[in-house]
């Protein structure tokens, strides 16, 4: 019974470190998320817009991978035919500044698109 106060130090410490990223969450809460404009010169989007919001990252892995390793380009939807391409495709529609960046810093990701891709970067 002497350990008594070390194993209760030892079990709050370690939940307190199980907990710290939820807890962190929110309290490094930055408002609302960001609302996205829609664009201006765009008559349709690749899918809907609560597909994007869920999947857009999904899209772009999936998109990148046939396009470098199968060498496909376009893609079909019930929108219409499209061309699998970040710059090409969603960047001819999307602004940087007002979509990619307001949404990624807001969750705070850092997506390596922009590796490649120069529209990040440049601005």
């Amino acid at each position: 019974m002497s350990n008594k106060n070390a194993i209760l130090s030892g079990l709050a410490v370690l939940i307190v470190a199980a907990f710290f990223p939820v807890w962190y969450g929110f309290i490094a809460k930055k408002g609302e998320p960001p609302v996205i404009e829609k664009p201006t010169n765009a008559t349709k989007c690749v899918e809907d817009v609560e597909y994007m919001r869920a999947y857009h990252m999904d899209m772009l892995n999936t998109w990148r991978d046939k396009v470098v390793r199968e060498g496909q380009r376009w893609h079909e939807s019930k929108n219409g035919k499209f061309e699998m391409s970040l710059t090409r495709g969603c960047m001819s529609c999307h602004e940087y500044k007002k979509s990619c960046y307001r949404c990624h810093s807001y969750v705070n990701v850092h997506p390596y698109c922009w590796d490649c891709h120069l529209s990040g970067k440049e601005e």
